[in-house]
């Protein structure tokens, strides 16, 4: 399906991953009125109805829904890029009455988890890697150092935003290999903990 005519600027898309209890769904937002869900395109008019509640007309088919914990103060017509900020956020929609929790990631915040999800580890090592290409601003630890869960390790600044790097365990932080002011590459070794 083309959406932009010849001659038209490229249309720049916004692509989410939502996570449900049934799956997960690739959803990329291309213009005010079509959405990609997986490897389908839809036409689609999105109205606020006051209160948290949506009618969402998806290829024809209408879907009333209420989205739990949101702010409900958007306009009456809007577009699927309102509802969706920037990072991951969890929500909760609720249709006839049934309650669908959904986690939805952009691409930085897929790219971070699968980089953390993707750290090197054996019996009681872990070596945390650089997630993405980028400066090292902060080393918040040093060798010989107990630290704890969630606790920030390294500060690396890439796409003009800075990503704090934490400890995903409780342990000792067994070695540090890089520097402040450093570029490391995607997958470098930033540092490694031993866990208690």
């Amino acid at each position: 399906m083309e959406i932009a005519a010849k001659g038209d600027p490229p249309i720049v898309t916004t692509t989410y991953r939502a996570t449900t209890q049934s799956g997960t769904h690739d959803i990329t937002i291309l213009d005010d009125r079509h959405i990609q869900l997986n490897d389908k395109v839809y036409r689609y008019d999105l109205t606020s109805v006051g209160s948290g509640d949506y009618s969402l007309l998806l290829d024809g088919k209408v879907y009333t829904f209420h989205i739990s914990g949101r702010a409900s103060s958007y306009p009456e017509s809007l577009s699927a890029q309102d509802l969706l900020p920037e990072g991951a956020f969890e929500l909760t929609l609720v249709h006839k009455e049934r309650d669908y929790p959904v986690r939805v990631d952009n691409q930085r915040s897929l790219l971070l988890r699968s980089f953390l999800a993707k750290t090197h580890a054996t019996a009681t090592v872990t070596t945390i890697c650089a997630p993405m290409p980028g400066l090292i601003v902060r080393v918040e630890v040093e060798p010989g150092q107990a630290i704890k869960q969630g606790q920030g390790l390294v500060v690396l600044e890439a796409m003009k935003m800075e990503n704090e790097i934490r400890s995903m365990s409780s342990g000792t932080v067994k070695a540090v290999h890089i520097q402040k002011g450093r570029p490391v590459e995607k997958g470098e070794a930033l540092v490694t903990l031993s866990s208690e």
